[in-house]
């Protein structure tokens, strides 16, 4: 059995649980068979046999539970081995790149756009992984400057040459090697970094590689803002499955996480499986920046 199917066993077992216990009231009914068992015997052979089917079900549910947990187990290991086999053997080329678009509800593109825009300032700089991911930058991102960040140079090339020269002059496009090091960026600087529909496609040890590297990247207070495939849920695992998605366990991440210091400000997750978070560097953020640089073209006569 794959591990999407064994989870969504366990989901609707835990369901069962629950509409057990709205269905039943058991504490109601504990404490009313107690005041039926003061009257005729029959009240009380009445709740013997009635605590003897609810203990007999939900110690039916639990031990299959139990069982399902135990083979989940075995299963997540090897999923964790296969997806950093395959994940980490992909060389992420134009055409592989331009195929995996990314495809956002309108609600979900929205509030991912309304999130990055409140965490973004022209006083800092900020960095993009996966720029061709965000449909229009200039909308989300005031930072200046916008350093750029993929594995593909003509992905970059692409991205950069839709937008005018004024705008393309804040940008500075960077290829990123599959070793994942960030040290050629400057450390301590950004106030934002977005990884949008890049970490989908990496198993959890470069996820973390890479969050390693951001932190030091992020002045105190940054925020880091990504998207992954959270195989916490069954939808999630079935995308693993099929190798369109990496398997990265939320709960796992979320680990990760607070392992290098960080804490998370925000999570979401829609029904199509698109998992979002955002996670702070502590402390506040502040810059020495006290104004844009402006100015003003005049033609030669």
């Amino acid at each position: 059995m794959k591990l999407s199917e064994i989870v969504k066993n366990i989901d609707y077992l835990k369901f069962l649980q629950r509409e057990f216990f709205l269905a039943t009231g058991q504490k109601t009914r504990q404490e009313l068979f107690l005041e039926l068992a003061k009257f005729p015997t029959d009240f009380a052979e009445l709740s013997n046999d009635y605590e003897t089917l609810d203990k007999k079900f939900l110690d039916s549910i639990n031990q299959q539970l139990q069982f399902l947990k135990s083979t989940t187990e075995i299963l997540h290991k090897n999923y964790l081995i296969d997806s950093q086999r395959h994940f980490g053997s992909i060389i992420e080329s134009a055409e592989y790149i331009r195929n995996v678009r990314w495809r956002l509800s309108s609600q979900t593109e929205t509030l991912i756009k309304n999130k990055i825009q409140s965490h973004s300032n022209w006083i800092f700089p900020a960095c993009v992984f996966r720029p061709s991911a965000l449909t229009d930058l200039r909308s989300i991102v005031s930072c200046d400057p916008l350093y750029l960040i993929d594995h593909n140079r003509e992905i970059l090339d692409q991205t950069v040459g839709q937008y005018p020269r004024e705008y393309q002059n804040r940008l500075r496009p960077y290829v990123l090697d599959y070793q994942g090091g960030l040290d050629f960026l400057p450390q301590n600087n950004f106030g934002l970094v977005v990884a949008a529909y890049f970490f989908n496609f990496k198993d959890i040890n470069t996820i973390e590689r890479y969050l390693s590297g951001i932190f030091k990247l992020l002045r105190p207070g940054g925020i880091c803002s990504f998207s992954f495939n959270d195989c916490n849920y069954s939808h999630e695992i079935d995308l693993a499955e099929n190798r369109i998605n990496s398997y990265v366990p939320g709960d796992r991440l979320k680990k990760i996480i607070m392992s290098l210091g960080y804490y998370t400000i925000f999570s979401y997750r829609d029904l199509t499986g698109i998992s979002w978070w955002e996670i702070q560097k502590p402390g506040e953020i502040s810059s020495l920046r006290g104004g844009q640089t402006l100015a003003k073209i005049i033609a030669k006569i």
